[in-house]
């Protein structure tokens, strides 16, 4: 399998998850549309052990064995929790189903088994802190997958932030324009569930870019776009242009974002999927520090392969480009917190900061101000 790289190797754009245990056995609990076209592929290419699968659905059962190779599925997923070989549940049930997420993070905790929750945790605050302690009350691992993390220009925008070559970040700018063929209809108060699925993961990145928390936001939110601004700690300010909006016809993908600091800036581009039509992946820097006849640097990143053409075989890990590389690196880094025990750099208290941003933004939204991000408790 050939990959083609392009720019410098400046900084890493990936973990080096291969030096660590990656063996652990995988339970997964809902085989339906994101397992499918992410959870799954990644985990063969990847070379994972997953050894079970549950879901109330037959056909679903039928495509996790003779898609997937997964040789014990389950209707009930306690039969999964009852197996010794399940170390990790990875749960990608809808997050409408929150209550239920609750119950089998419970179910789960209580059979000693770790846990990833597909991200968004919950739709609302207080489940998502149910959810939470329900695994801390049992000492597992829990975390979730906010896999964006992972997506190479956004793993190595941060390296470039940690290494200096933009000094203190300032502004950060994110657009996402991601038509959605299956938008909810009609205006609603709150956000559609689609609105609640991408903006998790801007929040999430743009604070873990910083390495700091909002202090308030302002929102303007209906069921296909959000627009937003936040005010971080030390008045850092933040951007986020959001909309799915399928109207007119042009079904154009495209994502940027841009982060600026006092000694230099960051642009670049995530291609979430390029199978369905988006950008792939590419990342530049203008640094204060680099030599005066050189502008924009550009950061070497993997081409976008389709890991179907990898279909039964491990692919090295160098050539995984986003969803792979995001959906690899939120379950490698739970299985290494085990191994290492430590916590998960997406754990649970950690991410109900960044779910605490979007029900502020909610909160604003719904009540035309600005709301400061203490006020979700």
């Amino acid at each position: 399998m050939s990959n083609k790289m392009e720019g410098i190797p400046l900084v890493s754009y990936r973990e080096k998850w291969e030096e660590g245990k990656l063996d652990y056995g995988v339970g997964i609990i809902g085989v339906g549309n994101v397992a499918n076209w992410a959870h799954l592929p990644t985990y063969e290419v990847a070379g994972l052990n997953v050894v079970a699968a549950a879901d109330i659905n037959e056909e679903a059962l039928e495509v996790a064995k003779n898609r997937w190779g997964i040789k014990k599925v389950f209707k009930d997923y306690r039969n999964l929790l009852a197996l010794k070989e399940v170390d990790i549940v990875d749960v990608t049930i809808h997050q409408k189903w929150d209550d239920i997420r609750v119950q089998i993070t419970k179910d789960a905790a209580e059979a000693g088994k770790h846990i990833l929750m597909h991200k968004p945790m919950a739709t609302t605050y207080e489940r998502a802190k149910k959810i939470v302690k329900a695994a801390k009350q049992k000492n597992v691992k829990f975390a979730v997958n906010q896999n964006s993390r992972w997506g190479p220009a956004h793993f190595a925008a941060r390296n470039l932030i940690k290494e200096g070559f933009i000094g203190k970040p300032q502004v950060v700018m994110i657009e996402n324009i991601a038509p959605n063929p299956f938008m909810e209809p009609g205006p609603m108060d709150e956000p559609s569930s689609h609105i609640l699925e991408w903006s998790v993961h801007h929040y999430d990145v743009m604070r873990w870019w910083l390495d700091k928390e909002p202090v308030r936001i302002y929102s303007t939110l209906n069921n296909h776009t959000n627009f937003t601004i936040l005010e971080f700690e030390e008045n850092i300010q933040a951007s986020l242009i959001e909309t799915l909006l399928t109207q007119g016809g042009a079904n154009e993908n495209n994502y940027q974002f841009r982060i600026e600091g006092m000694e230099g800036t960051i642009k670049g581009c995530q291609g979430w999927h390029i199978h369905a039509g988006m950008s792939k992946d590419r990342l530049e820097v203008y640094s204060s520090y680099s030599p005066r006849h050189l502008k924009w640097l550009q950061i070497r990143l993997p081409y976008p392969i389709d890991p179907r053409v990898g279909r039964g075989r491990k692919v090295n890990y160098d050539l995984l480009s986003y969803p792979y590389a995001g959906f690899l690196g939120s379950m490698a880094d739970l299985m290494q917190s085990i191994e290492q025990d430590r916590k998960p750099t997406c754990n649970g208290e950690d991410n109900l900061k960044s779910l605490q941003i979007m029900f502020a933004s909610y909160k604003s939204a719904k009540e035309r101000r600005p709301v400061e991000l203490k006020e979700i408790q």
